[in-house]
């Protein structure tokens, strides 16, 4: 996820796989040839690379990239979704937007909370500006609690940074 400004405009931007996630990807993908290399006697079945290779193409495909772009000239917001199938944009204007928050949700019972952006319409839509954070790792550590009802107290850098963006977004957009 990056944020940047141009002229009158903030553009949010995220790609459908971050730095981390392809340098764990060309890993996995490395040691399952070496894997099949040294199982298959050096006589590899090109199906096992196929298999792989789509399902490499899969993730891409369902993972889509987003371009959020707040333009304080004509008021509105620029909303492009891509992945390889295609390209959406929706044009939001800015009166129609009543929020722009922060969502926290803990996938399996797990302690390791994920957070995205989004923006509730005033008619009543969300409208999903960034994916879920992805955290490699675990949380870091301090005294304070990590109950999802005391998330003032968190001091968790991803929600640090969420909020930071959403505050920025709110202000861009004028509401509070």
């Amino acid at each position: 996820m990056e944020i940047k400004r141009s002229g009158g405009q903030l553009i949010l931007t995220e790609g459908s796989i971050e730095t981390w996630q392809l340098v764990v990807l060309l890993i996995v993908a490395v040691g399952l040839v070496a894997f099949l290399l040294v199982t298959a006697n050096i006589s590899l079945n090109p199906w096992y690379t196929v298999i792989f290779l789509a399902g490499i193409g899969l993730y891409l495909v369902v993972q889509p990239s987003r371009t959020a772009v707040f333009d304080t000239t004509s008021k509105e917001m620029v909303l492009t979704t891509s992945t390889i199938t295609g390209r959406q944009s929706q044009r939001i204007p800015f009166s129609e937007i009543a929020a722009i928050g922060v969502e926290l949700r803990r996938w399996n019972n797990s302690e390791i909370p994920s957070y995205r952006i989004q923006a509730k319409l005033l008619a009543g839509q969300s409208v999903i500006l960034t994916s879920w954070s992805g955290r490699f790792g675990g949380l870091p550590r301090s005294g304070w609690s990590w109950n999802s009802r005391d998330q003032e107290g968190l001091d968790d850098p991803v929600l640090v940074e969420h909020k930071e963006i959403a505050d920025l977004l709110r202000q861009v957009v004028g509401i509070s």
